[in-house]
């Protein structure tokens, strides 16, 4: 049987050392390295699955974005037969907050 040893440290004065020393001496003393390991790789697991949901967001956004490339939106002026169109200023805003969140995607 190969086994490695890994001395594990925790600073008390941390909330969070304290929280996992607190979590770890809950666990019954000949169940904490087994404890310790599935954390481990539930860690890794979660991380994977984090990293994946990511890509597929990203990839999302990417289709979305080359499918609104297509299309040009145009909104009249307010005029005196249209006063409810947006006028210049709001047309800006607006714009400048689909750009930026455009950009976030990028």
């Amino acid at each position: 049987m190969s086994v490695e040893h890994q001395k594990l440290r925790f600073n008390l004065d941390k909330p969070t050392d304290l929280e996992a020393w607190s979590i770890i001496q809950a666990v019954p003393s000949g169940k904490r390295s087994r404890f310790i390991t599935n954390a481990i790789i539930a860690y890794e697991q979660q991380q994977a699955e984090e990293e994946q949901q990511e890509r597929l967001a990203e990839r999302i956004a990417d289709l979305v974005a080359d499918r609104l490339s297509d299309y040009s939106v145009s909104v009249p002026p307010a005029t005196q037969d249209n006063p409810s169109a947006p006028d210049a200023d709001t047309m800006e805003r607006s714009l400048a907050i689909a750009d930026e969140f455009m950009a976030q995607w990028a």
